[in-house]
């Protein structure tokens, strides 16, 4: 009995030795099941960032390239519109003839529109300087000095937009008006020391300029510089127009 009791302990111990081996051998050779799943890689985070930078970089330059176009469309019809303006006003230089079809017109009817132009706009404050100096110039000139002035304004008006009749309309002046005693200021622009230009000496001031046009006329150089200082836009590219002789 005794030796049947040893056996059995022995054989229990056996088996549990075999079990514990297994376990000892197979334990580290098992392989491990992750249990997590697997979040996306950082360099499929960076290609994708990289490629959103590319797309809006791209659509950047289109926007960019959009607005140059636009702009430089806006600079071409601003310059086109400069041209036609300039243009217009030598043909009108150029068309324009000495004779005297507006022999009715005189001074006090030019200056009765402008009266009717200033009428009709009715200016909230007489106080305002822009509205001043064109009721001032919308009156009716009775010395050369006067004439030079208002001339020197609409040059002055001229060398920006261009145009002499835009010029004119912004001083509330008929062109006309300007016209018949553009050779006055002419005059006196071009005077020297040396020229002995006609005094005014009374009268009207279509009278004076029928005497400025007679001293013009004898003097070719003088009537030539004049001339050229129109076509440099020095001077009004404008004709002189005079009235009939008052009887």
């Amino acid at each position: 009995m005794p030796n049947t009791r040893r056996g059995r302990r022995r054989a229990q111990d056996k088996q549990q030795g075999d079990a514990e081996g297994e376990i000892v051998e197979v334990s580290p050779s098992a392989p491990v099941t992750p249990r997590l799943n697997v979040a996306p890689t950082a360099a499929a985070m960076v290609e994708k960032l990289k490629e959103e930078n590319r797309l809006l970089k791209e659509e950047r330059d289109f926007l960019r390239e959009q607005l140059k176009d636009t702009l430089s469309s806006k600079q071409t019809v601003s310059g086109a519109k400069r041209k036609l303006g300039a243009r217009k006003d030598d043909e009108d230089y150029s068309s324009d003839t000495e004779d005297s079809s507006t022999s009715d017109l005189s001074d006090s009817s030019a200056s009765s529109k402008s009266r009717k132009r200033k009428l009709k706009r009715k200016p909230k404050s007489r106080k305002h300087k822009g509205w001043k100096e064109k009721d001032d110039f919308a009156r009716r000139v009775q010395t050369p000095l006067e004439v030079l002035q208002r001339y020197k304004t609409i040059l002055r008006s001229f060398q920006r937009t261009k145009s002499v009749s835009r010029s004119c309309e912004r001083s509330n002046i008929d062109r006309n008006t300007i016209a018949l005693t553009a050779i006055i200021a002419e005059l006196q622009i071009v005077a020297t020391p040396e020229l002995q230009i006609p005094e005014f000496q009374g009268g009207t001031l279509q009278q004076y300029a029928q005497r400025c046009k007679e001293y013009l006329d004898s003097n070719p150089n003088l009537a030539l510089k004049i001339e050229e200082m129109k076509k440099k836009h020095s001077l009004l590219p404008i004709k002189y127009k005079f009235r009939k002789a008052d009887n």
